[in-house]
């Protein structure tokens, strides 16, 4: 009897365990089972955007300091086609025979300021990434060709610093991922290799071809499609989103000293120039007016169209890169560019002549505008002689102006002794340049450069060419004449007129006993401030026109320092890690 109690009592002791054992497998096989589901149910985010506010940063989510990015059918991301030829260092071909998005190779440094950035963003709650292709395609008629970003970095450093730029540019040497439109998209492999550490995938793109782009990306999970956000792409050839307005100089209007007696009234026209692209006005457009007048360029519809693309379009890359997102206009005015000096006489007769259609353009824009004037060189001539006329604004901008500093500071310290030798007459009660600005109610800023080697000819100009002789006419002053009388034309040795046209005076006789406005470091007066482009972070040297044919990543700042005057909003430089 005791044995039997015995053997009941281990079986069901073995019993028990054996229960115990078997609960414990089952409970574990429920709990693998819900575990193992989770795994394969990781649900995905795919966010898809660009930089659409322009602040400089792609941000696809809420935050509480930085914008997000949202594009839509009526505000979509909006850039330029990349139709011009970068394929030299510090200059651009002209005209266009191998445009840059013909093929996959990027062209320059330069080149690269006509690409921008698209970030694709995954988010899910676990850490390993199932997934491992994810594709990118589209509708619409226009194109896109990408990239992936250097050493998948999704900041704009390309764009701002040069050892970045180096490392992008030879990355993508080795190829693009492939054009994206309607009837071609791109595979991204790998991805766990190419996620930055915000799990972002980073790429940059030039737009082929113009027109509207709705861009989409998809993941596939496990059997699940996974699809993003869409977004808008417009872009457009570049001439279409800057406004260009031309002075028609009368082509049966002669120079002035090609007339024996008193030259006809000056009568100019401001026209639209569209150059086969009318201006289309961004969504994103805000109220404020940017004028830029040009300096001294050539004058032939060839010429005139390389160095319009070459500087101001360049700088309207720039100012954009640099978030500026108002209007942004080019003034062109007729110079004449000569082998010689008289070319840069004449133009300056053009210049004065010129700025009064720039003041009634002015005066034209809305009141709700905020409008912002800047010229370079020579095309200080015209924004000086519209201030002189009048000109209301807030600030202006004279960068390395080709126009007597005396205008702006009468002090007698900033007088140049081989410039002040001539007879003709400095103050401007007297028709000369002292002071000729007058009351102004403009602040005006000067960006200078005293080791530019252009003031080297501005100044042999002041000595040799004024009072102009040419071609058998010789103006003069002569001080023992009556007033009125004292400013003369002779045309060869019989024919002489007075010369009482105050514009043809300035341009042809009375020379600037100052330097440059654009050399002069001691200038005050009017000038409310000035900034030595000789100096750090720009140091331009002998280079009249670094801004614009030095590569983007060496210029930023001056453009940056543009806005910070104007007081508009601008992308700061990003920390370079």
């Amino acid at each position: 009897m005791t044995l039997f109690f015995i053997r009941i009592s281990i079986q069901l002791r073995f019993r028990r365990l054996a229960l115990k054992l078997w609960c414990f497998i089952v409970c574990c096989f429920f709990l693998a089972v819900p575990t193992k589901a989770l795994a394969e149910d990781v649900k995905y985010t795919l966010s898809l955007g660009a930089d659409v506010n322009g602040d400089g940063v792609i941000q696809l989510h809420a935050h509480d300091f930085i914008p997000q990015d949202r594009s839509a059918i009526d505000q979509p991301f909006v850039f330029w086609i990349n139709d011009d030829q970068d394929d030299l260092e510090l200059y651009e071909s002209w005209p266009h025979q191998h445009p840059d998005n013909e093929d996959e190779l990027p062209g320059s440094l330069r080149d690269l300021e006509d690409f921008s950035r698209i970030h694709i963003e995954l988010g899910s709650e676990n850490t390993q990434l199932s997934a491992t292709s994810l594709r990118l395609y589209a509708s619409g008629e226009a194109q896109i060709r990408l990239w992936l970003s250097e050493g998948n970095d999704c900041s704009r450093n390309y764009l701002i610093d040069d050892a970045h730029a180096k490392k992008q540019f030879k990355f993508m040497q080795k190829g693009a991922l492939g054009v994206v439109d309607a009837k071609h998209s791109v595979n991204i492999d790998a991805l766990d290799s190419k996620l930055d550490k915000h799990g972002r995938i980073c790429l940059v793109f030039e737009a082929v071809k113009s027109g509207r782009l709705t861009l989409r990306a998809e993941l596939l999970q496990q059997e699940r499609l996974v699809s993003s956000n869409e977004l808008y792409l417009d872009l457009y050839p570049v001439k279409s989103l800057y406004e260009r307005v031309q002075v028609v100089w009368p082509k049966q209007l002669k120079h002035p000293y090609k007339y024996k007696l008193l030259p006809p009234e000056v009568n100019l026209t401001l026209q639209p120039e569209t150059l086969g692209f009318d201006f289309h006005k961004p969504w994103y457009e805000d109220n404020n007016v940017l004028i830029w007048v040009h300096g001294w360029i050539p004058h032939d519809e060839e010429n005139y169209q390389r160095t319009l693309v070459f500087s101001f379009e360049t700088m309207f890359k720039r100012l954009w890169h640099q978030g500026y997102r108002g209007r942004l206009v080019h003034f062109h005015w007729p110079t004449r560019k000569r082998a010689n000096a008289l070319g840069l006489l004449s133009s300056e007769f053009r210049g004065l002549k010129s700025a009064a259609l720039l003041l009634d353009y002015v005066n034209a824009l809305p009141d709700s505008k905020n409008v912002k004037l800047t010229c370079h060189s020579l095309g200080g001539i015209v924004l000086m002689e519209a201030l002189h006329q009048g000109l209301e604004a807030d600030e202006v901008i004279f960068q390395v102006s080709a126009v007597p500093a005396e205008a702006f500071d009468t002090r007698d310290e900033l007088l140049v002794t081989e410039l002040n030798k001539t007879v003709t007459p400095r103050d401007a009660s007297d028709g000369g340049w002292s002071g000729y600005i007058g009351k102004s109610n403009a602040e005006i800023y000067s960006l200078f450069n005293p080791e530019d080697v252009t003031w080297l000819g501005w100044n042999a100009a002041q000595v040799s060419m004024k009072p102009l002789k040419n071609f058998g006419r010789k103006y003069s002053y002569d001080v023992h004449r009556n007033s009125g009388d004292q400013a003369r034309l002779r045309y060869w040795w019989w024919f002489s007129r007075p010369v009482d046209d105050e514009h043809e005076a300035l341009a042809y006789i009375i020379n600037s006993k100052t330097q440059a406005l654009g050399a002069e470091a001691r200038v005050e007066g009017d000038v409310l401030e000035a900034y030595n482009l000789a100096l750090p972070p720009y140091e331009y040297g002998a280079d009249h026109v670094a801004m614009w044919r030095w590569n983007p990543q060496d210029v930023m700042p001056y453009f940056s320092l543009m806005l910070d005057i104007f007081n508009l909003r601008y992308n700061a430089l990003e920390v370079l890690e």
